[in-house]
């Protein structure tokens, strides 16, 4: 018998949780169920996987991870605009 496991599923906003996996249970065995909901990172994380799975991408590039990504302040008009200009 199980006695504690850790199952992923998606609630459908009423009164039912679609597991991604089936259970070795009887039918109508009473289970308590805990619930926390996925951070950012980890809904991303998950995402990649699965386009990965599926063969929609090839790999995870390695730095595709969150980093400590600083932006430079500087003045004057945005970088954006600049380079569109010099495009012209």
């Amino acid at each position: 018998m199980i006695r504690m496991t850790t199952l992923q599923g998606v609630y459908d906003g009423q009164h039912t949780i679609q597991l991604s996996s089936n259970l070795p249970l009887p039918p109508n065995t009473k289970v308590e169920i805990l619930v926390r909901a996925l951070t950012t990172k980890e809904k991303k994380e998950r995402m990649l996987q699965l386009l990965l799975e599926r063969g929609v991408i090839q790999r995870i590039a390695p730095g595709h991870r969150e980093s400590n990504y600083e932006p430079i302040a500087f003045e004057g008009k945005p970088i954006s605009e600049t380079v569109i200009e010099e495009r012209r």
